[in-house]
């Protein structure tokens, strides 16, 4: 069934898909190829990575325009990739569950905590990444 008009003016995606990443550079490299395509159009992105949250969140987001084929063969719908490492992704579904919890408003202690979780996570992103270059240099 076509979407109306109606009902596409209100949807800013109609699917969502996350990718998740062993390190945080091979997010901007998904995202250049992602951008790439000639089959879909970047409508919008947020760089999390470069300016987190203020909870801490990190990943980066873009709403894609693409036409997925029959049968909407000439109606283009618009989907969200989620682009993240496995640490932000577990900080973000850990941040998510208490955000549940409270309603949306989260405690201020409950916050500090997750905001701290947030850069730790960031800081083994990064040294996992070290290590692997290390053994990347080692193997040459």
């Amino acid at each position: 069934m076509p979407l109306t008009a109606s009902a596409a003016a209100q949807l800013s995606d109609i699917a969502g898909a996350r990718i998740i990443c062993s390190y945080a550079s091979n997010i901007t490299e998904l995202v250049d190829v992602i951008k790439a395509q000639d089959d879909l159009r970047v409508v919008s992105e947020k760089d999390y990575l470069t300016h987190p949250k203020p909870s801490g969140y990190r990943s980066y987001h873009l709403v894609v325009e693409l036409s997925p084929g029959l049968p909407f063969e000439t109606q283009a719908c618009r989907v969200e990739i989620q682009i993240r490492t496995a640490a932000m992704d577990f900080w973000a579904s850990l941040e998510h569950k208490v955000r549940y919890k409270y309603g949306g408003e989260i405690p201020e202690h409950l916050s500090q905590e997750l905001q701290v979780c947030a850069e730790k996570s960031h800081e083994l992103d990064e040294r996992m990444f070290l290590i692997h270059e290390l053994v990347e240099l080692i193997n040459e």
